[in-house]
C-alpha cells in the first residue's frame, strides 16, 4: 500500500467544520441538537407545537368552509334573481334585464 508521501503529497490539510454549517447546508441530513434542555422539556415543547399546529389547521378549515358557504350563498342568490326575472314583451327598452324587444312594425316588401 502506498502512503500519501509516495503520491507526492507534502502535507495534510485539515479543516474544522462547524455543526451549524452542516445543518444550514444539508438540513435533510444534519440537525443541531440544543444542549441544556432535558428530555421532558423537549417532549413538552413538541407536544405544545403539535397542539398549536392542530389548532391552526382547525381554524384554517373552518375559515375555508365559511368562505365556501358564503360563495355558495352568493351564487344561489344570483341564480334566484335570474330565475325570478319575468320577461315582458315591449316594456322597458333595450338593455334592461327581464325584457324582450318590442315587435317591429312590418313594412310591405316590394315596390
Amino acid at each position: 500500500m502506498e502512503s500519501p508521501l509516495e503520491w507526492g503529497w507534502t502535507g495534510w490539510c485539515v479543516t474544522a467544520v462547524e455543526p451549524e454549517w452542516l445543518a444550514e447546508l444539508g438540513p435533510m441530513f444534519f440537525s443541531v441538537k440544543e444542549v441544556g434542555g432535558s428530555l421532558l422539556e423537549s417532549k413538552r415543547k413538541q407536544r405544545a407545537d403539535k397542539e398549536a399546529m392542530a389548532a391552526e389547521m382547525v381554524a384554517a378549515k373552518a375559515k375555508k368552509e365559511a368562505e365556501e358557504a358564503d360563495r355558495l350563498r352568493q351564487t344561489e342568490a344570483l341564480r334566484s334573481r335570474e330565475r325570478d326575472a319575468i320577461a315582458t314583451p315591449g316594456l322597458g327598452g333595450a338593455g334592461r334585464k327581464g325584457t324582450t324587444p318590442a315587435t317591429s312594425r312590418r313594412r310591405p316588401m316590394g315596390l
